[in-house]
């Protein structure tokens, strides 16, 4: 009885996690205005804050009849994360040995599971008073997706080391926990963080560190046990597959959020700053491995110059000063990594 229910442990508890999302969906959840029949729209319109505040009757036909947030525009960058989120990282959790079907398949559970939760915990924070709705729009799916690459980048630091249930339970209470922070460095503080790289990688990479160290058994640190994380031929290019395609969206990622003449500039930046941070990390990984590349080192330098311009790619940093930022990441980040796995006998 007890092996039967390990086997069906985790349906029973990722399907009545999906039960109770789509109840509190049914209670709290409703089209925002662009989602809205335009016959519909005179009910609420949306204040300076995007909150809906109810409106009677008189709103212009043309007013109703506007879009809040352009299709195009919004939607593209919203397909641009959403491969990075499933594909990016999909691919890229192929690194261990006998785990790629593993490593794609979680990331693509939990990340489906997050992007409902996080909907409902981030319109539970910003939900306005005596309004009990959550208005759907574009940036609320946006951000949705931010909240999964916050539990992947901790899913990576703990992949394989949790049962499929524990999995669950993991992303359910770190969703919660990282809009607590999210709010806290947002609205509190008052931080600007339009790329995420306090509220998304910071987090997601102190949240798994913690995670790991308090799971942490004596056999994991055997060498039988540390021979499983290093891959085969197959798994690193799949996981440089992820990285590449991880290199090609970030531009979009950064700038998804930003509105106006600051969305070009968090393109331009995140782009040089990226592209600058693959340099580095080759340079440093050829240097410090005596003439050859290896990818554990490489995807780590190559993705870092997206991560450090995440808070500033809005800001006025000039080009020269994006490819600066982007370089030192690459290097620093590749040295990192290299000297912390030699010093711990990782490798």
């Amino acid at each position: 009885m007890d092996r039967k229910w390990n086997l069906m442990s985790f349906a029973v508890v990722l399907g009545l996690s999906e039960v109770a999302i789509l109840i509190l969906f049914g209670i709290f959840v409703d089209y925002g205005w662009d989602g809205t029949p335009v016959s519909l729209r005179g009910q609420f319109l949306h204040d300076s804050h995007g909150n809906p505040n109810y409106r009677g009757p008189g709103t212009s036909a043309q007013e109703l009849s506007q879009s809040r947030v352009s299709i195009p525009d919004s939607y593209s960058m919203f397909q641009d994360v959403h491969v990075m989120i499933f594909i990016g990282f999909g691919f890229l959790m192929t690194f261990m040995r006998r785990y790629g079907y593993g490593g794609v398949g979680f990331n693509f559970i939990l990340a489906s599971l997050v992007t409902q939760w996080s909907i409902l915990m981030r319109g539970f924070f910003e939900m306005p008073e005596n309004h009990y709705r959550i208005r759907l729009d574009m940036n609320k799916i946006i951000a949705a997706e931010f909240s999964a690459g916050t539990i992947l980048i901790s899913l990576g630091v703990v992949l394989g080391k949790l049962s499929p249930v524990q999995y669950v339970i993991m992303v359910v209470v770190e969703t919660v926990l990282a809009m607590v922070n999210e709010y806290i460095v947002l609205y509190l503080y008052g931080a600007v963080d339009v790329g995420g790289t306090i509220t998304i990688h910071l987090f997601g990479a102190y949240f798994g560190l913690a995670l790991a160290r308090t799971i942490h058994r004596r056999e994991w640190s055997t060498d039988m046990f540390n021979d499983l994380k290093y891959g085969t031929h197959y798994n690193d290019l799949f996981s440089m597959c992820g990285t590449v395609f991880l290199f090609m969206f970030w531009p979009s990622f950064n700038a998804a959020l930003a509105v106006g003449d600051s969305r070009y500039r968090a393109i331009f930046n995140t782009y040089l700053a990226i592209s600058s941070s693959v340099i580095g990390g080759f340079v440093t990984c050829w240097i410090v491995k005596n003439g050859k590349f290896t990818m554990d080192i490489v995807q780590n330098g190559t993705l870092s110059g997206g991560v450090i311009v995440g808070s500033v790619c809005t800001l006025y940093l000039y080009p020269w000063g994006s490819i600066l930022c982007g370089l030192m990441a690459g290097v620093i980040s590749s040295l990192g990594f290299h000297y912390v796995t030699v010093s711990h006998n990782i490798n």
